[in-house]
């Protein structure tokens, strides 16, 4: 079975050939209407990082470490972003995990705008304290 038999039809339209397979778990695409932005995607569906088994997720880092490096070495690109979004809230627009791995060059006209605004040590503590709470 080809990669492009695994993605259903509307995926299809968003993903171009696969360059790479590494494993079993993973494989890399880029994508057809952005100019060399791969992307790392698990061949088994998972809809956000909120189902990602940890192992598949250490093979979805390592592959995207491999691309970033790749993507650094052939582009020639002053940096890159690992982008990675879950829940609309977060603007995932496709819900089965992905990573971009998104070249940069100084003035490129990309935006991140992060809330970068200061907290409160008392609300610093409050939200790790709730984190804290939730890894147990």
């Amino acid at each position: 079975m080809r990669e492009r038999d695994i993605l259903p039809t509307w995926k299809r339209a968003f993903f171009a050939r696969s360059f790479r397979e590494r494993s079993r778990h993973i494989f890399s695409l880029r994508m057809k209407m952005s100019l060399n932005h791969p992307l790392v995607v698990p061949k088994k569906h998972i809809p956000d990082i909120y189902a990602l088994d940890e192992r598949t997720a250490a093979a979805i880092m390592v592959e995207a470490v491999i691309i970033a490096r790749a993507v650094k070495r052939g582009l020639g690109c002053d940096g890159l972003n690992l982008v990675q979004a879950n829940e609309p809230a977060a603007q995932q627009d496709v819900f089965h995990f992905h990573v971009h791995v998104k070249p940069r060059w100084r003035n490129d006209a990309v935006i991140f705008h992060w809330d970068t605004h200061p907290v409160s040590a008392e609300d610093l503590r409050v939200s790790m304290e709730k984190i804290q709470e939730a890894l147990q």
